[in-house]
């Protein structure tokens, strides 16, 4: 399974009624349940899925698909 494929599935189970397209960046705060429980718990969810910790400025970064996609190739994913 590809990056971005295991970041959409994770994204599905934090946010179970929002729709989540692959190839389109989907900003985190367009989502209507989006707040600061469901931030940490993404970056959370990466962490453990990738098996990775993530260093304060990428989490700062994780707003969007796109963001959290760059960080981990960055990373070598």
């Amino acid at each position: 399974m590809d990056i971005e494929s295991r970041v959409i599935e994770i994204l599905e189970v934090i946010f179970p009624d929002e729709t989540i397209v692959a190839g389109e960046d989907v900003d985190f705060g367009r989502f209507e349940s989006w707040d600061s429980i469901k931030y940490v718990t993404i970056v959370l969810a990466i962490e453990q899925e990738f098996k990775i910790k993530l260093n304060k400025d990428e989490i700062l970064e994780f707003s969007s698909l796109d963001n959290v996609i760059r960080i981990l190739r960055a990373r070598g994913f």
